[in-house]
């Protein structure tokens, strides 16, 4: 659900170690219980969870149970027989009670006693035995413990109690804990010596190291000689802004308060207070921080900067709805100065006594005033100078009403940082039935630029109020319109997103992944088992796809039946921003959007919303998905357009409701073999595949877009009536529909089914031949078969004249390859040309332009596009340059060490040489099988210290001779951790075993022997 989908996003998946210690067993048993029931953990989840967090004799005890998900319950009945059971943990804690020294002095010894005392009397509830506080021998030992005047006390306390059991007990030690905390100083003994961690603090701090100007101990802020600024009370007592003021003049590190001079900080976690990312000490954390490291930027009196309930922060990576959600007063206003008019938003702030305005919309109206230095204060001694702020003056009016009012005396500063916002009129007047026919102007992502204070509360003062109940919004009429303002009902609040997603490139981790995910095709381990979420998938598929006509109808996979999603509209409408704005500085792409969205309504690949459809579904399974564009480089000219089911709202997007589906394509490098095995090749691609998947209606309301011609209109909202590229699983269904459309067939044309199963990549065909006749019958077959299933397959590809003429058509995907003067096809990547039927490749890396940084050259090297290894020898050496960088932990965005950038550049050097290579696309060129016998599979490998590889050939008897063909290669580069040579030469005959079985599993031609 979308409720167990935050709380994966919220709560911490891995468990507390468990190590069978029977005091361990309440936490770990309420740790898993509780994680599994918010989160919806699975067998297989929580499989993996315990196998990370049992040590010692849990381990040992379960072992055996711990392989497979369905035994998961009975591992947890197993652990809880032999180490949760009551009377155990009990035992367990009563020891540990009776090895706590008996409190005869000291406050600190009374505070810990009672924090014993305290622990079994919560593991004694937690555990279900609640008799066992009434063991009145239990009850005796630890009073024997006490000194003589507590035992007074205890017994004159028990005498108000009818029983006096553990937990009486337990609350008399409470007490005396309290009582004894309160006049407990602090501890402030000398912090450790240099290079200890100090461990009890959240954050990891390590003192400075000794410097010219640091010698010794010492606290800068009061002198004293016996601990550092960070530990120092009186810096501790001190406002957020004057620690940044204590930091900046004694120069301390902002990140652990100490003076290191130059030398990086050991201290490498963020703040994490209130989620901030930022790299300062905690002690400097305030509720700006999250955007800049300064001091508080909100300056002017009594603005509720603290709060912020409507702050959208770009810098955070995740996000959640807040505990409360209010409006502030905010409305949409146009200035007007100089015979210019220029539209925002305004603050209305009670609280300030002046008004303020952005220096950046003081310039865009052209006024000037004089130059007065404006000292603004808030609360907690915050302040700000502003030393160039001017005195202006302008008129203002509100957007309803054209009466203009004069501004007089307003001071501009240089920011307001003032909250976002966004008010949906029409959303919150159903849910507070009060504003129904409040006329106030609703907006999205507003970012007010002008604070109004009450030196013009003319402008600001209430002229007319409509209120409802108490803790709900007020609707205000002020001279410059409605204003509608307070705290918003559960059902009323808006999910709070990053504005402006569209541009967020996925996590590095996630993209090296993928690219070794690529590079081990043919030598991974074997793949593992369907999952569930993969068997749901396929059971959505097979109840919910049905023929319709001459096309198919499937719907979406989604992991729950009952789907509660969150709005989505305020955040589709400003993605159509952004993409406006881009649109607008490149007119034709307008263009060209607009006749493929006029194309798609004449295809019925989407429709305008009816109003019977924006009712019928109010919730549940509504969504806006953002409309996107993408421009393929190596495609010039071809616009796609994309529907973004990755974009959050409330924290949630499209995509983590969907099920991603089984991986149904055929390995890559297997439809690439298939293409080398004969003489004649042929490819052609399925056009707008995903689109001729019909959608179910019941789904449909799940694929809303928002578009609008002329970005003064009010946007219209479409449905996506078929599937979308961007929808995670838009490509399983598609090959499931594909592939049922083939079986369908398959009696009828046998061949073609075939070749639609095994020869297709995603939307590409590639397929070999003996002879013309043979790939001009299937080539038509196929695309027979394929439009009685709704797809239209185009753009034929041959080394034969012969093919492409009788099919038709020729391919537009040509490019120019200039070393030969002739014409490059691009076939599932990688360059064909025809007219030679050989494989080129290409280059296009510039020493020059590359930056030298871990991520330059990381995003340069997972560049090379090699899927059949046919220059593993070469790009090995890049992949060897990305280990020798991570290895100096440089930054991803810092600039590497000279030595490696001369390796870098003699690397791409040699790369330069690509250009020569030309690999036959057919292993035997110009050779019908019926003249290839005795085939055999070579496969060599070696290894050192930098990396293992193997390579696979061909070797077969043609016409009495025999001949060589490359296959292709895998290579690794060595682990981080050292391996001795024999066993990196062992990991090389591993993946050349694998390489061996794929490479025989991946072609149809008849094998006589293997050699390794």
């Amino acid at each position: 659900t979308a409720r167990q989908l935050a709380a994966r996003q919220a709560m911490a998946k891995d468990l507390p170690t468990f190590s069978g210690r029977p005091e361990e067993w309440p936490m770990f048993h309420s740790a898993f219980e509780s994680s599994t029931r918010a989160c919806g953990f699975r067998n297989y989840e929580n499989l993996g969870r315990l196998q990370r967090c049992l040590k010692d004799k849990a381990l040992e005890a379960v072992r055996s149970r711990l392989l497979l998900p369905e035994t998961v319950p009975a591992a947890m009945k197993t652990l809880q027989m032999l180490f949760g059971r009551p009377e155990a943990v009990i035992a367990s804690l009563m020891q540990k009670v009776r090895e706590v020294p008996a409190p005869k002095t000291g406050l600190e010894g009374l505070i810990t006693f009672g924090l014993a005392v305290q622990s079994l009397c919560d593991h004694i509830v937690a555990v279900g035995a609640p008799h066992y506080l009434s063991n009145p021998t239990m009850i005796a030992e630890l009073v024997a413990k006490l000194p003589d005047h507590l035992k007074l006390d205890w017994g004159m306390y028990k005498q108000r109690h009818p029983v006096d059991d553990l937990a009486v007990f337990g609350a008399f030690m409470e007490q005396l804990m309290t009582a004894a905390v309160a006049v407990t100083p602090l501890n402030t003994e000398k912090s450790p010596r240099l290079g200890v961690k100090v461990c009890n603090t959240p954050v990891v701090e390590c003192l400075p190291e000794k410097t010219e100007d640091n010698i010794g101990v010492q606290c800068l802020t009061c002198g004293s000689h016996d601990h550092y600024a960070r530990d120092c009370p009186a810096f501790h007592r001190m406002s957020v802004g004057q620690r940044w003021e204590v930091v900046r003049k004694h120069n301390f590190c902002q990140q652990c308060l100490g003076r290191h001079g130059r030398k990086p900080c050991w201290v490498q976690r963020s703040c994490q207070e209130e989620g901030c990312e930022r790299k300062h000490h905690p002690l400097l954390h305030t509720a700006s921080a999250i955007r800049t490291p300064e001091p508080p930027a909100t300056t002017y009196q009594r603005v509720p900067q603290p709060a912020m309930p409507t702050l959208s922060h770009e810098s955070t990576p995740t996000t959640a709805p807040p505990e409360k959600h209010t409006l502030f007063k905010i409305l949409p206003v146009d200035l007007h100065a100089n015979g210019r008019t220029v539209s925002t938003f305004a603050f209305l702030d009670d609280g300030s006594s002046v008004t303020l305005v952005e220096q950046d919309l003081v310039t865009e109206l052209g006024i000037t005033g004089e130059k007065r230095p404006l000292c603004l204060s808030w609360t907690g001694n915050v302040s700000r100078e502003e030393t160039t702020s001017e005195v202006i003056n302008f008129q203002i009016s509100g957007k309803d009403h054209g009466e203009r009012f004069d501004i007089v005396d307003a001071r501009s500063v240089k920011t307001l940082q003032l909250p976002r916002q966004t008010l949906d009129m029409e959303h919150v007047a159903r849910h507070h039935k009060h504003l129904l026919h409040i006329p106030a102007r609703g907006y999205a992502q507003a970012i007010p630029r002008l604070l109004i204070g009450v030196d013009h509360s003319h402008l600001i003062s209430s002229q007319t109020t409509k209120q409802g109940k108490p803790r709900e919004p007020i609707a205000s009429q002020c001279s410059l319109g409605w204003v509608v303002y307070g705290q918003l009902s559960e059902k009323a609040r808006l999910y709070h997103h990053r504005v402006c997603g569209c541009g967020e490139e996925p996590p590095l981790p996630d993209l090296v992944h993928k690219y070794f995910t690529l590079e081990n095709v043919g030598v991974e381990a074997t793949p593992a088992p369907q999952s569930d979420e993969e068997a749901r998938a396929l059971d959505i598929l097979q109840r919910t796809t049905r023929r319709q006509g001459n096309r198919y109808e499937t719907g979406l996979l989604w992991k729950n039946e009952q789907v509660e999603l969150p709005r989505s509209y305020p955040m589709a409408m400003q993605r159509l921003l952004c993409l406006e704005k881009k649109l607008a500085r490149k007119p034709a792409l307008q263009t060209n959007i607009q006749q493929q969205l006029n194309e798609y309504v004449s295809k019925g690949y989407i429709h305008v919303a009816t109003p019977e459809e924006l009712k019928g579904h109010a919730s549940g399974k509504s969504w806006y998905l953002p409309l996107g564009v993408v421009v393929n480089p190596k495609k010039p000219g071809k616009v796609r357009m994309i529907w973004d089911a990755a974009a959050k709202s409330g924290g949630v997007s499209l995509n983590d409701m969907l099920l991603k589906g089984p991986d149904l394509n055929q390995p890559l490098a297997k439809v690439l073999s298939g293409f080398r095995e004969r003489r004649i090749a042929i490819g052609g691609d399925i056009q707008e595949m995903f689109h001729q998947i019909m959608i179910r209606p019941a789904d449909r309301s799940a694929q809303r877009f928002l578009w609008r011609p002329d970005p003064t209109q009010v946007p219209q909202v479409f449905i996506m009536d078929v599937a979308t590229f961007g929808s995670t699983c838009s490509p399983c269904s598609a090959q499931y529909v594909k592939n049922i459309n083939a079986e369908e067939h398959a009696p009828s044309h046998p061949e073609a089914a075939k070749a639609i199963k095994d020869r297709h990549y995603v939307d590409d065909y590639l397929d070999s031949f003996d002879e013309p006749e043979d790939a001009i019958r299937i080539a038509k077959e196929v695309r027979f078969v394929h439009s009685r299933g709704g797809f239209h397959i185009r753009n034929w590809l041959s080394n034969s004249e012969e093919v492409t003429t009788q099919l038709g058509e020729t391919s537009d995907r040509r490019l120019k390859d200039i070393h030969e003067g002739t014409t490059t096809q691009r076939v599932l990547g990688m360059k064909w040309s025809p007219q030679s039927d050989t494989f080129t490749f290409a280059s296009d890396v510039d020493v020059e332009e590359t930056v030298l940084t871990k991520r330059g050259i990381l995003r340069t090297v997972m560049s090379q596009y090699d899927p059949l290894g046919l220059l593993a020898h070469l790009l090995i050496h890049g992949r060897a340059l990305i280990q020798d960088i991570w290895r100096t932990e440089a930054g991803w965005d810092v600039p590497i060490e000279k030595p490696l950038q001369s390796k870098w550049r003699r690397w791409v050097g040699a790369l330069k040489g690509i250009q020569e290579v030309r690999i036959p696309r057919a292993y035997f060129p110009g050779k019908r099988s019926t003249e290839i016998t005795d085939v055999q599979i070579h496969v060599f490998v070696d290894a050192s210290e930098t990396a293992y590889a193997c390579v696979g050939y061909f070797r077969a008897i043609i016409h009495g001779r025999p001949q060589v063909a490359l296959i292709g290669a895998k290579a690794k580069v060595a682990p981080l951790k050292a391996l001795s040579i024999p066993r990196l030469e062992l990991q090389a005959a591993v993946i050349g075993v694998r390489w061996l079985k794929t490479i025989q599993a991946y072609h149809s031609i008849h094998i006589a022997k293997r050699f390794l």
